[in-house]
């Protein structure tokens, strides 16, 4: 009987694991059925000069003539994260910096075009797009953390090849992507985002020897990322953002001026000015707000001086961002790009081009896109298409009419051109929306799987079937495979996707064998426990409140913020949802201590001021950092610290009281089982001065806060390399002392362990935040420690207890400013005590930033559980184990429903501007508290065996095993 708990017990937690791990793989299938692929195949082909057309309906052209360059020198400068109102003239005081160039504008020397920008608002994609013509897969946004070499034909290789020279200074993405294109360049790293002077005065040193003693180049490229940068930290209303305007302003005003002068002396030159994306109004890039998608391109040069009165500067001409590789080749003279599927922009050529070249550019440019556009199934029924042959019908008779000069025909050609153009962009949307191609079967197999894994957690209490039935197993395998079939006929049939969905047997043969193996092996674990009838114990409980009410409405919450996320504004605003579920929690709290009559009065009273002391609270921290979407620009308390008058003395306040707090609260709340306290305090006290001095000066380096009286001027690295150093070998002396303590019960050891994880998490959060989200660290901690309290001593579930711990993760979560776009990623967090760039350290630092408050609000419920719990080791154990299963339950849920809204929502307008970031965050928060539950897992695996040996050996500690029957009741 014993040893057949003790099997059950391992079993139990060993299929814990199995699962979770199995998680990671159904997630990463979903991920890779529903990103698109580029469908425009042939990535190696490259366009050559053949490709021109040599006729047109068998009328012959003279390409030699009709397609040649137009410039000698062209100069293309990309301003990151330029958003359009920092040029146009209905922007905001923040235009006016740019005089000259607003000048420019106004007199006609250039033209001004509003450039869309497609999602993700990221730079490497953007690259792509400017430079190939096509569409960027949305995992770039991922893959921008990373060089990626662009292998496909691209307008620079193009160049190359036909001679040109190109120089480029800037951001070393590009050197990155375009590896062996360039004469000469100098990169400039993206990666220290707090330097906003160095990294553009290392573009700006080059240009003026390149402009005045250079002239062996044809094409100079210039990328500078300063004003991103100050986004990134400051945000688009700063007053570093106006100095850098009109920093750039001066650096156009001088190539301006070199342009203008080659033009007169016949070396035919242009000067392109463009944002690669924008800035969101917080400061950051990623999303799809106009602030993000908008920006200025401005040409300088060609004929515009000289036709100034036809130009209208206030008009808008818009154009998508891949067209500018399109009329970049035109410029030039080049071959499009081969999966270039961009529209020539007429707006951006003034060479004064006559009507049959234009003709014969928009056809060449017709029929490379036609190329694509064929490929895609009905093609020949499209409108846009029959309007591309009745284009081209036309063109041919113009040019075989005898009188094609004539005012008449000019009219006539005006037309053409004007079908030309409406045919081509139409054709280019379709292309676009067909790249997105969803590999229907793998996403739905991914959801099939993810519910079986689902399903095996939830019902752990049950007990083990110990003869295998091949009937059963039939059963649930004829299931299984029937709700696949059915998903994939909804969402394929009834969304009316068959020809933008790929099929199963397009997978590596490696998917297929993992997916075959875990689908029939989910199958067993599912036959060999009681699934169907499903006994809801989940809803189930024994408390002192002798009620399942409170434990029905925890997971009516749980469905409720699952289901909600079908709605893209429930989505943008999630932080409302789940302040919601915070402030009501608690008042029903606040009611209840209310409502409850305890003898002891000052004990009552502590509780309401404690309560109502969280409710003043939340009302503070959530005007700590705007969040969301439509309230995200309103004033905050942040934005009031870096940009008041005094914010160096209010900040510096602010920062010192935060670590104030964690001292504190580190040394004399948070406590555990350790032995020989006054040592153990010494040494702590030791390391935490030490660590928050680290803290401190680090962001001193920053210019954020006052550094100390006579320290030197720093960066910050070496502050952090002394933390890094000091924490190692602290752990080093802290695990030494736990493992080889004589007097240490495992209990007590995984106590120590869970208290260091707990320290080193918030140590290390600390160090990665930004100065004035240090504070929501240690009122963390205070918070869940007074819930805690509160709710052990009131109620014995451990369900509300972990909901209210999952809940206020999610809450600080969102006190820290997260939301659900990309544009609030603290990408600055990656580059913390680097002076290279390490894209695996740098993602860890990022995950660790971003996820700090739901990994921590964990942390904390696992150490509360084991300080407080008074029963047997193994007991102990099973409550862990039990906790963790109720995160996976939350989490997996929520990630469930999350994966089949977004498959049915994947046609929504705004599929990837709300849905797949909100899809990459949900996937990133279950990866990180999974991959934590995980070990923590396997060090309960361990520790049971370790322990189960040794009391086999002496023969104690058996008292175990009958307890562990009932445990799982007991907690349910």
């Amino acid at each position: 009987m014993n040893s057949s708990n003790n099997r059950k017990n391992h079993c139990n937690n060993l299929l814990f694991v199995y699962a979770i791990s199995t998680v990671f793989f159904t997630v990463s299938f979903f991920l890779f059925g529903f990103f698109p692929l580029n469908s425009l195949k042939d990535n190696d082909k490259l366009a050559s000069m053949n490709d021109l057309p040599k006729s047109i309906n068998k009328t012959l052209l003279n390409s030699n003539i009709l397609y040649k360059p137009l410039v000698k020198k062209i100069v293309i400068m990309i301003i990151d994260s330029l958003r359009w109102d920092f040029v146009s003239t209905k922007s905001d005081r923040i235009h006016n910096t740019m005089i000259f160039t607003n000048r420019l504008l106004e007199k006609n020397f250039g033209r001004l075009l509003q450039v869309k920008v497609n999602n993700p608002t990221v730079t490497m994609p953007r690259i792509k797009a400017i430079t190939t013509g096509s569409v960027s897969n949305y995992i770039d946004v991922i893959l921008n953390l990373g060089e990626t070499r662009v292998s496909s034909d691209n307008i620079l290789l193009q160049a190359k090849n036909h001679g040109h020279k190109l120089i480029f200074y800037g951001d070393d993405t590009w050197l990155q992507m375009f590896t062996n294109i360039f004469h000469r360049s100098e990169g400039t790293s993206s990666f220290f985002v707090n330097d906003f002077v160095q990294v553009d005065n290392n573009v700006t040193r080059n240009i003026y020897s390149e402009l005045e003693n250079n002239n062996d180049w044809s094409i100079m490229i210039l990328h500078y990322l300063g004003l991103d940068h100050i986004g990134h930290v400051y945000g688009p209303k700063s007053p570093l953002i106006q100095s850098k305007l009109e920093e750039m302003d001066k650096i156009i005003e001088d190539i301006s001026s070199k342009v203008i002068e080659w033009n007169k002396q016949n070396v035919e030159s242009l000067f392109i000015i463009c944002g690669d994306h924008g800035m969101k109004n917080s400061g950051g890039h990623g999303g799809a707000t106009p602030e993000e998608t908008l920006v200025p391109l401005i040409i300088i040069g060609g004929n515009y001086n000289e036709n100034h009165n036809n130009l209208n500067y206030k008009m808008i001409n818009q154009i998508d961002q891949i067209d500018i590789t399109t009329t970049l080749a035109v410029i030039l003279g080049l071959p499009l790009p081969y999966l270039n599927i961009g529209v020539v922009s007429l707006n951006m050529i003034n060479y004064n081009l006559s009507s049959a070249q234009k003709l014969y550019i928009l056809y060449y440019n017709g029929r490379q896109v036609l190329n694509h556009f064929k490929k895609l199934s009905n093609f020949h029924s499209k409108q846009c298409y029959l309007n591309y042959l009745k284009a081209v019908k036309l063109h041919n008779e113009w040019i075989n009419s005898s009188n094609n000069e004539s005012n008449f025909d000019n009219t006539v050609s005006e037309k053409i051109i004007t079908l030309y153009l409406e045919s081509l962009k139409d054709m280019k949307n379709l292309l676009v929306q067909s790249i997105i191609q969803y590999n229907i079967s793998l996403i739905t197999i991914a959801i099939v799987l993810t519910i079986q894994v689902f399903f095996i957690i939830i019902n752990f209490n049950n007990s083990i079937n110990k003869v295998f039935l091949l009937k059963k197993f039939f059963y649930y395998w004829s299931f299984s495979v029937a709700s696949w079939f059915s998903l994939n006929y909804i969402l394929i049939n009834f969304i009316n996707d068959i020809e933008n969905s790929l099929k199963f047997n397009d997978l590596p043969i490696a998917f297929i064998l993992i997916i075959f193996i875990l689908f029939n092996l989910n199958v067993y674990l599912m036959c060999t426990r009681t699934v169907f009838p499903f006994k809801l114990s989940i809803f189930w409980t024994s408390s002192k409140f002798s009620c399942s009410f409170s434990i029905f409405m925890l997971y009516l919450a749980v469905g409720l913020h699952a289901a909600s996320l079908g709605s893209s504004s429930f989505i943008e605003e999630e932080h409302q949802t789940w302040y919601f579920y915070w402030t009501t929690s608690l008042v029903i709290i606040l009611i209840y201590c209310i409502k409850q009559r305890s003898k002891n009065i000052t004990k009552e009273n502590s509780n309401n001021i404690k309560i109502i002391f969280l409710l003043i609270l939340h009302r503070f921290l959530r005007k700590l950092n705007s969040t969301g979407n439509k309230y995200a620009n309103l004033p905050d308390i942040s934005g009031w610290l870096k940009e008041s008058k005094y914010s160096d003395i209010y900040m510096t306040l602010f920062v010192i009281i935060a670590l104030g707090l964690i001292l504190y609260v580190l040394l004399f709340i948070v406590k555990n089982d350790e032995k020989n306290k006054l040592k153990q305090k010494k040494d702590k006290l030791l390391f935490y001065s030490f660590t928050l001095l680290c803290i401190y000066l680090r962001h001193a380096s920053e210019k954020n806060i006052y550094t100390l009286p006579f320290y030197p001027q720093s960066r910050g690295i070496r502050e952090v390399e002394i933390f890094w150093v000091v924490c190692t070998f602290y752990l080093i002396y802290s695990i030494k002392n736990i493992i080889f303590y004589p007097k240490n019960t495992y209990k007590i050891l995984i106590n120590q362990l869970f208290y260091l994880s707990l320290q080193y998490w918030i140590i290390i959060s600390a160090i990665l935040h930004r100065p004035y989200n240090i504070i929501l660290l240690p009122i963390q901690l205070i918070t869940q420690i007074i819930i805690s309290n509160f709710l052990i001593n009131t109620t014995d579930n451990l369900k509300v207890l972990t909901f209210t711990s999952y809940c206020i993760g999610n809450v600080f979560y969102f006190y820290q400013g997260n939301s659900n776009s990309l544009a609030t990623i603290d990408v600055a967090a990656s580059c913390v005590g680097l002076e290279t760039y390490r894209i695996y350290i740098a993602a860890l630092f990022i995950c660790i930033n971003t996820f700090s408050s739901p990994v921590l609000a964990y942390l904390i419920l696992v150490f509360k559980i084991t300080l407080d719990d008074t029963s047997n080791t193994i007991e102990f154990f099973q409550k862990v184990h039990f906790v963790n299963r109720q995160y996976a339950i939350f989490k997996l849920f929520s990630f469930i429903t999350y994966t089949i809204i977004i498959s049915i929502e994947r046609h929504h307008l705004f599929v990837w501007s709300v849905f797949a970031p909100k899809l990459l965050y949900e996937t990133a928060h279950c990866v990180v508290i999974f991959s934590i539950i995980y070990f923590v897992e396997i060090a309960i695996i361990i520790t049971w065996l370790i322990e189960n040996n040794g009391g086999n050996n002496n023969n104690t500690d058996n008292a175990w095993v009958n307890e562990s029957v009932t445990i799982q009741h007991n907690q349910n």
